[in-house]
């Protein structure tokens, strides 16, 4: 497989467990372990590059375990995928972030996602770093629902994935 056939097959698997990624923090009955399946033994999570949320797939569990139950979003406005060695890449994302308070106000955010991503001998892709940083509010004040936007993308990339890696 040529690099740049091998680069478009992780591009795929990486959008893919971006998209899962925020679909598991809008989803209710929020299942841990298929969350886990996307993060690195070693993965670590900090907010605004100063506040360590995650340290290890452990710390993870109980992180992931504690998200509280808000209706949100999450949309990808912007998905930069750069390749940095063998198999790691970094992608930054650009996350319109919206949430109905409890007093039914509307809050939000423009997020700015850097992450790193590992892949295996199968291109699978793992989150093992990320960072994520509020960089001004939201203006759209008008809530739209994400989540099912998320499931679909996750499985349209992880089904080009499915078929840019099928070898008869």
């Amino acid at each position: 497989m040529d690099v740049s056939s091998q680069e478009k097959i992780r591009e795929h698997a990486a959008r893919d467990i971006a998209h899962r990624w925020f679909a598991y923090f809008e989803g209710e009955n929020k299942i841990v372990d298929r969350q886990l399946e996307i993060l690195s033994d070693d993965i670590k999570v900090l907010h605004a590059s100063s506040y360590l949320l995650v340290d290890g797939k452990e710390s993870a569990a109980k992180w992931a375990a504690n998200i509280p139950e808000e209706v949100d979003s999450h949309f990808i406005k912007e998905f930069n995928y750069n390749p940095l060695g063998e198999d790691v890449a970094e992608v930054k994302m650009k996350i319109a972030y919206q949430v109905i308070q409890p007093d039914n106000r509307m809050g939000g955010a423009i997020i700015h996602y850097q992450t790193l991503v590992t892949f295996d001998e199968n291109n699978s892709a793992l989150f093992k770093f990320v960072n994520k940083t509020p960089v001004e509010p939201n203006p759209n004040k008008g809530f739209a629902d994400s989540y099912q936007e998320n499931r679909i993308y996750s499985l349209i990339y992880r089904w080009i994935y499915l078929l840019e890696t099928f070898n008869s």
